[in-house]
């Protein structure tokens, strides 16, 4: 195959490879889009879950044993001073085992959230590693464009060898057969990452159902502290 031969069966072969990297691009940020989309909606439902619904209920706990202690000072006179004491620390070991047991979800909870940030430290540092490749990438380029147009103010020929026309083949079939993989890639990424926004919205609404539940829980205990009192 001759040079012009090549020339033609490049430009075709490299603008299809383009418009099919440039849609890979597109399809990245679109998955890029639904990760931080997710990403909010799991920050937003953390807070939501362990910053709201979860102080509701812990207030609520302690209001229970509160009217449970009220409870037992009430009862009758004919009781034991013992037995009511009893009852008392029945309760506070109730209350404490209850205790120890979120103590050691939250334990559980920090040690993979110290992980997850571990691993995010990572993406981040692999982030910086990008950034910095694409600025020699774009100062090899500049010095590039610079030596031709030194060359062109010289007058200078510019020739492509063999080996240069060899290395090229080279490199666009390789260009070809990564931008397949990242399209299979992208694809996977992209369904993974929609179904994952599924399961997040229905988190959404199960924190929010679960919310209501706790506001008619400590509207019952009201009732309840009042009726005590």
């Amino acid at each position: 195959m001759n040079k012009n031969e090549n020339v033609k069966n490049y430009k075709r072969r490299i603008f299809l490879l383009e418009a099919e990297i440039m849609k890979n691009r597109s399809q990245i940020y679109i998955s890029r889009s639904i990760i931080e989309e997710n990403r909010l909606m799991i920050l937003s439902n953390y807070a939501a879950a362990f910053v709201g619904n979860r102080q509701i209920a812990n207030n609520n706990t302690d209001e229970i044993f509160k009217n449970r202690n009220k409870v037992i000072e009430n009862i009758n006179e004919d009781k034991k001073n013992d037995e009511i004491e009893l009852h008392k620390l029945k309760a506070k070991l109730d209350f404490l085992n209850h205790r120890i047991h979120l103590n050691n979800v939250v334990l559980s909870i920090s040690e993979e959230m110290a992980k997850i940030n571990k691993k995010l430290s990572k993406i981040n540092k692999k982030i910086l590693e990008s950034n910095q490749s694409i600025l020699e990438f774009n100062e090899e380029q500049t010095n590039i464009n610079e030596d031709l147009i030194n060359e062109r103010k010289s007058n200078a020929d510019i020739l492509m060898t063999e080996e240069d026309i060899s290395n090229t083949e080279k490199l666009l079939s390789s260009l070809e057969t990564r931008s397949k993989l990242n399209q299979d890639k992208t694809k996977k990424i992209i369904n993974m990452s929609s179904k994952n926004n599924k399961i997040l919205i229905k988190n959404k609404n199960d924190i929010s159902e679960r919310r209501d539940r706790l506001i008619a829980n400590t509207e019952k205990l009201l009732s309840e502290t009042v009726s005590i009192t």
